[in-house]
């Protein structure tokens, strides 16, 4: 893999779900033209897809979709998280997120430590570079009745490379098992 891809792992929530945060992110990014599919993100960057994906294949068939609960709109001056729904940091998704870490250490993903970084979980609604009032103005007119719970049953594998988020590609999605309890 060169060494400008990065890949990235992102939970997925339902397709009904996701047709209910789709509009806003259109919505928001209608200016900056930068749509993206909603998503958690698990990493920004996995070192190797090729090692990775039997790993996380081998996680999503243990694990059964679960429910996250938004709870806040937050504004940051990053990037990737200019206007994000914060996911409640503890239950399912921490504990996937740790195994998930556990098998990627165990697979050949080389010196890659995520469990070092400080992880909060999100579902952003807008990327870009926006002053602090920008982002403000956006959070301000979302319209959403928070917390909220959304049901997460699938994880995948994105190319995060490219500058445009409409031209990440999905290079492997894993449905979560479901023999579990569905919503």
């Amino acid at each position: 893999m060169p060494a400008a891809e990065r890949i990235s792992l992102w939970a997925l929530p339902s397709a009904s779900d996701r047709d209910v945060y789709r509009p806003w992110i259109r919505h928001l990014a209608r200016n900056v033209k930068n749509e993206f599919e909603p998503h958690i993100t698990f990493f920004e960057s996995i070192p190797s897809e090729r090692s990775a994906a039997a790993a996380i294949g081998r996680v999503a068939s243990e694990t059964e979709p679960f429910t996250a609960e938004l709870t806040d709109t937050r504004f940051t001056g990053k990037y990737f998280r200019c206007v994000v729904l914060i996911v409640r940091p503890e239950g399912p998704i921490v504990n996937l997120r740790n195994r998930l870490i556990g098998r990627l250490k165990e697979s050949s993903v080389g010196d890659w430590d995520a469990s070092t970084e400080d992880y909060c979980p999100h579902l952003s609604l807008l990327y870009g570079t926006l002053t602090a009032d920008e982002r403000e103005r956006a959070r301000a007119n979302i319209d959403l009745t928070l917390p909220a719970r959304l049901l997460v049953d699938a994880m995948c594998l994105v190319n995060t490379s490219k500058g445009n988020a409409r031209d990440w590609p999905t290079l492997e999605t894993w449905p979560l098992r479901r023999d579990g309890p569905q919503r």
